[in-house]
């Protein structure tokens, strides 16, 4: 009896897990998968051309696909996963080399066959000159699934995108990455506030990320946090998720040291 009770149970958690969010207009019922694209959100940097040219202000998120405007961003972050990207010399070029994973390329003509070793990620130390940094042009980019909170299940909102974090940006990724691991908590367990701060160097202004949490996660949000999570590692798993990006938005990738995030 107590075996059939547990049975019970973990049927009705899947089934709860496994509602559809994806039911499809009669129109585009063929759409597969395979197809999605989801947007990431960036902040509009000054060298922003294609952002600014619509009006978006330095300092804010848009979103590459929908170029939606916003100040601060209310995110429950649902996975992270980590890429590479090593871009061409100038703008317009194509990418030399990625990477779906950051281990291992999947372009077709990979720089090195390990992104580990490459000597775009990390030099060796008898190749770096005086006053080089250490690091090589490729981005290691930690990609954080993001959902709305307080957003109707299966609504038109409700759908994953992707906030990036790469060079100065990586900091705050790794912070946000620790704090779950001491505290052994999932990255959905609290909602958090992404707002920018603007620095200014030699180079000029830019902005960079930074956060705060603003409460624990209500249960309905947690439950589609749940559904999403395991939505994004299928997808990756499966080699499906394609994760939009801009290479108008790459000439930043042209300062030599490049520590001016996206």
């Amino acid at each position: 009896m107590e075996d059939e009770k547990k049975n019970e149970i973990v049927k009705k958690e899947e089934t709860k897990l496994a509602k559809p969010t994806l039911d499809l207009p009669e129109s585009i019922a063929d759409f597969g998968v395979e197809d999605l694209r989801l947007s990431s959100m960036f902040i509009c940097q000054d060298q922003s051309n294609k952002a600014r040219d619509i009006g978006v202000k330095p300092g804010n998120f848009y979103d590459n696909v929908t170029m939606e405007e916003t100040k601060e961003l209310d995110t429950i972050l649902v996975y992270c996963f980590t890429t590479r990207i090593l871009y061409g010399d100038n703008v317009g070029d194509a990418l030399r080399c990625y990477s779906q994973d950051g281990k291992i390329p999947s372009a077709p003509n990979p720089v090195n066959y390990n992104c580990i070793n490459c000597e775009e990620n990390i030099k060796p130390n008898n190749k770096i000159q005086k006053g080089e940094s250490r690091y090589g042009k490729c981005n290691r980019t930690f990609n954080f699934a993001c959902i709305l909170p307080n957003i109707e299940l299966g609504s038109e909102k409700d759908f994953p995108f992707i906030l990036p974090m790469q060079r100065s940006n990586a900091t705050t990724a790794k912070n946000i990455i620790n704090l779950a691991f001491r505290k052994r908590q999932e990255l959905y367990a609290v909602t958090r506030q992404f707002r920018t701060k603007e620095t200014k160097g030699e180079r000029g202004r830019y902005y960079s990320l930074d956060f705060i949490e603003i409460g624990k996660t209500e249960n309905d949000d947690i439950e589609r946090a749940k559904y999403w999570l395991k939505f994004m590692k299928q997808m990756i798993m499966a080699q499906k998720l394609i994760v939009t990006g801009d290479l108008a938005e790459k000439d930043l990738a042209s300062v030599k040291d490049g520590d001016i995030p996206f």
